[in-house]
């Protein structure tokens, strides 16, 4: 059954869209944590900065014990924005052809992965830089294309 779930926390994550509506101002969106059981887990929140936190049990993920909290942290807003741009925006379907623009940012670089996964026929990405390119193809799924990579012109 849904509900909320409460734990310590002590890494949080903060952005302008989970603090700009709320004074007095307690931020933190999401956070990594433990459950009273004991499992460390990953959780999208409101008010994270505080001695312990809340979330709805939809918003909780189990996360490895030997992730870092500052990298499960930086991906979970970006994850879920490439998820609601290829499930919920584009629609995407099997064997369509995936476009990821600024493929060196935090969602250019989460989306080819999951679009690979619910199975993307090919997944385009672009840059504006080789520099900016080659960060993305260390964290690109296989079949990543090679360089080399078309330059802006300046």
């Amino acid at each position: 059954m849904p509900g909320p779930l409460s734990r310590a926390v002590p890494p949080r994550g903060a952005t302008p869209a989970t603090t700009a509506d709320r004074l007095p101002l307690v931020p933190g969106g999401e956070v990594v944590g433990r459950t009273p059981e004991g499992r460390r887990v990953l959780a999208r929140t409101r008010r994270g900065y505080a001695e312990s936190a809340v979330a709805h049990r939809a918003a909780v993920f189990g996360i490895p014990e030997d992730l870092p909290a500052a990298h499960a942290l930086s991906a979970l807003t970006q994850g879920l924005t490439a998820r609601h741009l290829l499930r919920g925006a584009a629609r995407m379907r099997p064997g369509e052809r995936v476009v990821v623009h600024s493929a060196a940012g935090g969602v250019g670089t989460l989306a080819p992965q999951p679009a690979r996964l619910w199975g993307a026929g090919e997944v385009w990405a672009k840059a504006s830089t080789q520099a900016e390119a080659e960060p993305a193809m260390r964290l690109g799924p296989p079949g990543w294309p090679a360089p080399p990579w078309p330059s802006r012109p300046t």
